[in-house]
């Protein structure tokens, strides 16, 4: 009798262990997707900025072409 209590009490402490265990493996996981997901955003905002300072900085070289156009034709 008492030969079969330890095995169930055993079989919950491992049952309790198990889900402890699969509950602290989903934590985890969970972490690492959204730290990815973190970086993946970071990332592109960086990509857009780039790419905006890009387009400004070709901008800002055709309004100096257009203003020395325009500067010449006064001339």
């Amino acid at each position: 009798m008492i030969n079969g209590n330890k095995k169930s009490i055993m079989s919950v402490v491992y049952t309790v262990f198990t889900l402890i265990l699969i509950a602290l493996l989903t934590v985890f996981i969970n972490q690492g997707i959204a730290n990815t997901a973190k970086v993946q955003a970071i990332e592109i905002k960086q990509a857009v900025t780039e790419s905006s300072v890009k387009t400004i900085s070709e901008d800002i070289k055709e309004i100096k072409s257009d203003i020395k156009t325009l500067l010449s034709r006064d001339k």
